[in-house]
């Protein structure tokens, strides 16, 4: 278990899931086509901060697309 914790760490799929679900729950629905630029945002605020889940909440939560959803 913990070699496959460990090649799931460091896979850029995982990371890109991680972030999708996090979003998806975030937003209460799936993402759309408009959601890609907040998205790309998101994975490069995560790859400079680190993958820990405060760095998305700190990104998504000041990000343009949740400010003004509708």
């Amino acid at each position: 278990p913990e070699d496959v914790a460990l090649k799931l760490a460091k896979s850029p799929h995982a990371r890109a899931c991680y972030l999708r679900q996090w979003f998806r729950f975030a937003n209460g629905r799936k993402e759309d086509a408009p959601d890609d630029c907040t998205l790309q945002r998101l994975q490069e605020a995560m790859e400079k901060g680190g993958d820990a889940i405060t760095t998305f909440a700190r990104s998504y939560f000041t990000s343009r697309n949740f400010l003004y959803r509708q």
